[in-house]
């Protein structure tokens, strides 16, 4: 599995992502972590800010063989295009068993002086369905706590 770096033009920040999924492993800005470290828990990986595609949480009833998340976060992308600052991941769903529309997908990591964006772009292909493709997407991210907690007491 390969990771690629992208960098802000000043270096004050830094990003590690997976081509399994476009997952940020890490997020680091002002030598800071800003998300958990990406790391396995059980059979699973928790940490990072994995993309949740094409629902976030459990599928809707009539799609219940989808897991938990759905698939992308477990999927092999291609590097699409790449700069120090910018990452884009391309896959493509050519329909699966109870999913059977065709989507193409574009995950874009962009870092710029203290700014990290995510970006999710769908598009549907000509798969000849006359119905929506259903989807409800969620970037996932573990923070990191960079910081004490504090309670605020409410008074009434």
């Amino acid at each position: 599995m390969k990771s690629y770096f992208v960098v802000d033009e000043g270096n004050s920040a830094q990003a590690l992502v997976s081509e399994k999924g476009g997952h940020v492993i890490s997020y680091i800005h002002d030598g800071e972590d800003v998300i958990c470290l990406q790391r396995p828990k059980g059979p699973k990986l928790r940490g990072g800010i994995p993309i949740c595609f094409p629902f976030f949480g459990s599928a809707p009833r009539a799609f219940s063989e989808i897991s938990q998340h759905g698939w992308l976060r477990n999927e092999m992308l291609d590097c699409w295009k790449e700069k120090s600052n910018r990452l884009v991941f391309r896959g493509v769903n050519h329909g699966r068993e109870g999913y059977p529309w065709e989507l193409e997908y574009l995950i874009k990591t962009i870092i710029k002086p203290d700014e990290l964006s995510l970006e999710l772009e769908v598009y549907r292909l000509s798969d000849g369905i006359e119905s929506g493709a259903p989807i409800n997407p969620a970037f996932h991210p573990y923070f990191a706590n960079l910081g004490a907690m504090t309670a605020i007491k409410r008074f009434t």
